[in-house]
């Protein structure tokens, strides 16, 4: 559909178009199919039709919260995943040295630490980051690095996965260095939906 197409279906379900520039300015820049994302929360639930007497401009208000609690969330998400991170390397590493995500012992599943390894062998190896590129080619490629290398890394989700999967001791000693609850559940369902969270910022998606 043309731009004035698209006007005329969003007139067509009720929204009352309060400034041309200012759709314009919204479908150009996100599309008509992530503003239409937007304006489910005032439409009717048995039709597609907006509620009475909704306006553009107050999907636009949503946008803007949502942009804003999105650049507000972001940078603290961030320092509290490097946080986690940083313990993580610094607890395990404390215990069983160098290649300690490689001690099946500290870990509760058998079978999951093992495909747990068998995912950050392939994040390392598909790794673009310089110092990690620079580490593959001083060293063997198919060779783990220390774990301090490793979890650099991995993604956010896949760390929570090594955390809940800990022995007992070591998972304590983690969660209390970081402040966090010590019940393994939290590291499947709180450090999993700080995950979700991180991702929605880091990809743009609605808060």
């Amino acid at each position: 559909m043309s731009l004035a197409e698209q006007k005329l279906l969003l007139s067509s379900r009720g929204l009352k178009i309060n400034s041309e520039r200012l759709l314009k300015k919204l479908l150009r820049d996100y599309g008509y199919a992530r503003l239409d994302a937007y304006c489910d929360a005032f439409a009717n639930r048995d039709s597609r039709n907006f509620r009475k007497s909704t306006s553009l401009s107050q999907i636009n208000q949503v946008i803007v919260l949502d942009e804003q609690l999105r650049n507000l969330l972001f940078p603290y998400l961030l320092r509290i995943e490097q946080s986690i991170r940083a313990r993580f390397i610094e607890v395990l590493a404390q215990h069983k040295g160098a290649m300690v995500y490689m001690v099946s012992d500290l870990f509760h599943d058998q079978a999951r630490h093992e495909k747990l390894v068998a995912n950050a062998s392939e994040c390392w190896l598909s790794s673009s980051d310089i110092k990690t590129i620079a580490f593959r080619k001083q060293y063997d490629e198919t060779k783990l690095p220390p774990i301090w290398y490793l979890a650099q890394t991995l993604p956010l989700g896949s760390l929570s996965k090594w955390i809940g999967n800990l022995q007992a001791p070591v998972h304590h000693e983690l969660m209390e260095a970081l402040h966090l609850p010590t019940h393994r559940l939290f590291a499947k369902s709180g450090l999993q939906s700080l995950t979700v969270l991180r991702n929605f910022c880091a990809h743009g998606s609605r808060i």
